[in-house]
This record gives structure tokens, sequence and C-alpha cells, in this order.
């Protein structure tokens, strides 16, 4: 998902400021296709750090996109140093 959120943000042909509402609706058009739909993303917001506007804006879109697919899942978990957490 990092990579998916930063792709249609920076891509020419990306969505760019609709980053969110483009890759939520792709999310729903899977989920409709499949069974079991398992997404991996990344935890970027613990180091405690300050960016440069655009790479703030990059990190609100995955935490936007990361908590959608959180209230959506069936469930949720965070891998910590290799040890599964279920979340959720």
């Amino acid at each position: 998902m990092s990579n998916l959120v930063a792709n249609e943000m920076f891509e020419p042909d990306g969505a760019g400021k609709d980053t969110v509402a483009a890759v939520l609706r792709g999310i729903e058009v899977l989920r409709r296709q499949v069974h079991h739909l398992v997404v991996v993303t990344n935890e970027v917001f613990s180091d405690g750090m300050t960016y440069d506007a655009e790479t703030m804006r990059y990190l609100s879109y995955l935490g936007t996109v990361n908590r959608e697919m959180a209230v959506q899942a069936d469930a949720v978990t965070e891998v910590v140093y290799g040890i599964p957490v279920q979340v959720k």
C-alpha cells in the first residue's frame, strides 16, 4: 500500500490530490472480486520526526488509507519484529 499511495501521488498519470479516494475505490473494486484480500502496508508514523510538507502529505494520505482499510477489514495484524500481533 505504501508504494501504491506514493505512485498515485507522484506519477504524472496518478490521482494526485485525489489519491486517498482513488486508492479506496480501487480497494473496494478488489474486495468485490475476491473472497480474501490481504493488503500489506508500512507503519511509518512512530519515528517522531517532522518532514517536509510533501512527505507529511504522503504520510497523511497513507494514514487515512490505512485507517479506512482497518475499519473495513475483518482482521488487522501488525507484525512487530517478526511477531504477529492481532489488532482486530
